[in-house]
């Protein structure tokens, strides 16, 4: 293990080293993916999924992985993670998959909005960078919920990731129990989207949407999407279950 960063309040982000006779298996992964750790703990074998934040093109320059880590009470390895491991420790990770994926298409233009919750920015965060890598002329404007500035992860990454992509990156966040300068109050929801949908672009000109999050999140937009009569192709999601990447 590289490095343990403070992320937000309860959350932390892990760098893992690998070894270059692991670079094929672990460093060509596509954007979006995660990685399964194991580890024993309390005389236990537990074993979660957490998500890649680099980009494969960072994570190969890096020769490394970066996950995101949410602090969730009660949940054993969240807890092991964001509260006993330091660099240097040595974890069991077994190679990137999933299915909420980014595909680079250069030749296009395109515009990407993403919906996501709490930890759900992980993938995000990937996806992101590797878009507007990849689309020079590609727009990405990206809808994230959190309780508060506090609990945000990757907060001061977004912010710096904005300016340097203004104005093809927009960040929106909106903050369920504080309110606070250029933050929106309230929860992702269809009322607050209608409100928001006009200062973006007209729904039908959303090329696509990546949404991620806990399950009511993702029902609510995708459900709100479907009113919409967004064709399914251009939606991509992944619910965040406790059990599966957060805990």
């Amino acid at each position: 293990m590289r490095a343990v960063e403070q992320v937000a309040e309860a959350a932390v982000a892990i760098t893992f080293d690998v070894p270059d006779d692991w670079s094929a298996e672990f460093l060509e992964f596509t954007a979006g993916q995660h990685v399964t750790l194991s580890a024993t703990i309390d005389g236990e074998r537990v074993r979660q999924s957490y998500s890649i934040t680099w980009s494969p093109e960072r994570a190969q320059r890096e020769q490394a992985l970066r996950i995101g880590v949410a602090l969730v009470p009660g949940g054993r390895m969240s807890t092991w993670l964001n509260t006993q491991v330091a660099p240097g420790d040595v974890i069991d990770v077994l190679a990137p998959m999933g299915e909420f994926t980014y595909t680079p298409a250069p030749e296009t233009e395109r515009l990407h909005v993403a919906v996501a919750g709490g930890s759900g920015i992980t993938p995000v965060l990937s996806i992101i960078t590797t878009a507007l890598a990849a689309e020079p002329t590609s727009r990405f404007t990206v809808l994230y919920g959190t309780r508060s500035r506090a609990a945000a992860m990757f907060d001061a990454e977004l912010s710096a990731m904005a300016e340097q992509y203004t104005p093809r990156l927009r960040i929106i966040p909106v903050h369920s129990q504080e309110a606070s300068e250029d933050v929106l109050l309230g929860r992702i929801e269809p009322d607050l989207l209608d409100a928001l949908i006009e200062g973006i672009a007209p729904v039908a000109d959303v090329d696509d949407w990546w949404l991620c999050g806990p399950e009511g999140l993702v029902d609510a937009v995708t459900g709100w999407l479907q009113r919409h009569r967004v064709p399914a192709q251009r939606v991509h999601h992944e619910v965040f279950h406790t059990v599966h990447h957060s805990a």
